[in-house]
Formats: C-alpha cells, sequence, structure tokens
C-alpha cells in the first residue's frame, strides 16, 4: 500500500514534469505547477486511510462505552 502511493506520487512527478516542458507560457507553468502540487498532496497511503479508519471506531466505542457505564 505504502509502495503504491510511491508510486502514484513518482507518476505525478513525471507527468507535471512533462506537462510543464510541453508548456507554452509562464501562466501555462505556473497551472501545471498548481495542478500537481495538488494532486501529489491528494495522494495518501492505503494504511492512513486505514488508520483514520480505526481511529475513528475507537473513539465511537469510547463514547458508547462512557455513556453506557
Amino acid at each position: 500500500e505504502r509502495q503504491a502511493a510511491i508510486d502514484k506520487v513518482n507518476a505525478a512527478v513525471t507527468a507535471a514534469n512533462t506537462n510543464i516542458l510541453n508548456a507554452n507560457t509562464n501562466a501555462d507553468v505556473e497551472q501545471v505547477k498548481t495542478n500537481a502540487i495538488q494532486g501529489i498532496q491528494a495522494i495518501t497511503p492505503a494504511t492512513k486511510v486505514k488508520t483514520d479508519a480505526k481511529n475513528a471506531i475507537d473513539k465511537s466505542a469510547e463514547t458508547q462505552h462512557s455513556t453506557i457505564f
């Protein structure tokens, strides 16, 4: 899962570099840069998603336990 996220980041970087080379104006380069940064930041390893889900379940269980007791 971690390696899959790393591969996605590497692919996004490669695509961004290609798009920058193909850009015709400085504005195009800035747009590619902005899109690439946003795309890279959106990539999260599945382990983080799983950890967040487990934490949410644990928190919900704690809340329910405190209500019961």
